[in-house]
């Protein structure tokens, strides 16, 4: 979000944010407006109690432009609040998993959708997913790769030592981080020593209970969170990115950011992950098959100059998805809602 703010503000939009988020960062330029007081777990029934609220600054507010991101507890805040135009972002589950979940919730998304004069996803495979739900056009906006991922890559690894490998997700049962420790403990016994650097929230320390309990707690690295400037500094100094998302991904934004910095990535065939990565340096492999996984890192670790020559291609196909290229498509839907041409037409693919 931080991104699209700071554009917001770049463009000298007038950018109000409305959030449950007690620790949301305060970008310079933009009017905050805290929808709670406490720091207590957000529940559904918190949208519900910020909804007067809302409506009131959104009144007072007047706002040329609505934009809710979500469709969940915030898409239905902004579809009960009146606007004059109103932008629905889809992010991900919101369409992939949760309208499959009942009939209920497939009709709320629809009616999201219907109270909104453009919709917003940022991938490909989002946009056919969402139009199960719309016989409206979808516009594709990609959540772009910062500057500073375009970084020169620190160097190879030295000969001898192990490959460099980092994943960024937080490590749920659709991480495939099950399948990834697996094909690291697979690579040991080949001989082939892979080191991990997992980056997301590890909840209830099972991920690293799974990696004592295949042997290879020696070879990861667990890390809770890090800011964009010190992610780009972990791929710098990476060989490969791997990312084996087992059942549902809208897209892979951590995949582009890898490739800028220089790094191939491996992915699972999953969702948006094929459009993310580079198929020229970079290998696609099945979901949840820890065999397939290993030797497609063995590969690199075996061959260096296949590692190195991956590097540029990684860097090519992560340029399409560039901020400045990418972020204008966002301005566009804007300009359309501005000057009355609505975007219930609109960019499909």
């Amino acid at each position: 979000m931080g991104k699209w703010v700071s554009h917001c503000l770049n463009m000298h939009y007038e950018t109000h944010i409305m959030s449950l988020n007690t620790d949301i960062q305060n970008v310079n330029g933009a009017v905050i407006h805290p929808l709670r007081a406490s720091k207590a777990s957000s529940a559904k029934r918190d949208y519900l109690r910020a909804l007067p609220r809302v409506w009131r600054e959104v009144r007072r507010i007047r706002p040329d432009i609505l934009h809710v991101h979500y469709g969940g507890g915030y898409g239905l805040l902004g579809s009960l609040v009146p606007a004059r135009r109103r932008v629905l972002s889809l992010w991900g589950s919101d369409v992939l998993v949760a309208p499959r979940k009942s009939a209920f919730r497939s009709l709320l998304l629809r009616w999201m959708i219907s109270r909104s004069d453009a919709v917003c996803v940022n991938s490909l495979h989002l946009a056919e997913a969402a139009s199960l739900y719309t016989s409206r056009s979808v516009n594709v906006t990609y959540f772009g790769v910062s500057p500073e991922f375009f970084c020169d890559h620190g160097g190879e690894r030295p000969v001898g030592s192990p490959l460099r490998i980092v994943m960024v997700k937080n490590l749920d049962e659709n991480s495939g981080i099950t399948t990834l420790l697996s094909a690291i403990q697979a690579a040991a016994k080949a001989g082939i020593d892979l080191h991990l650097k997992a980056v997301g929230r590890d909840s209830n320390g099972w991920a690293r209970s799974m990696a004592a309990s295949l042997g290879v707690a020696n070879s990861v690295e667990f890390v809770e969170f890090l800011r964009e400037s010190e992610l780009s500094r972990v791929f710098s100094q990476s060989d490969v990115y791997v990312q084996p998302t087992r059942y549902t991904e809208g897209f892979g934004l951590a995949v582009a950011e890898a490739q800028a910095a220089g790094l191939p990535a491996v992915v699972s065939s999953v969702g948006g992950l094929i459009e993310a990565v580079d198929l020229v340096g970079g290998s696609v492999v099945p979901p949840g098959d820890p065999v397939s996984l290993s030797q497609a890192l063995i590969s690199y670790a075996a061959d260096m100059s296949l590692l190195v020559g991956a590097r540029e291609s990684a860097r090519r196909h992560a340029k399409k998805y560039a901020w400045e290229v990418v972020a204008p498509a966002m301005d566009e839907v804007y300009r359309r809602l501005h000057e009355g041409c609505g975007s219930r037409g609109g960019q499909r693919r």
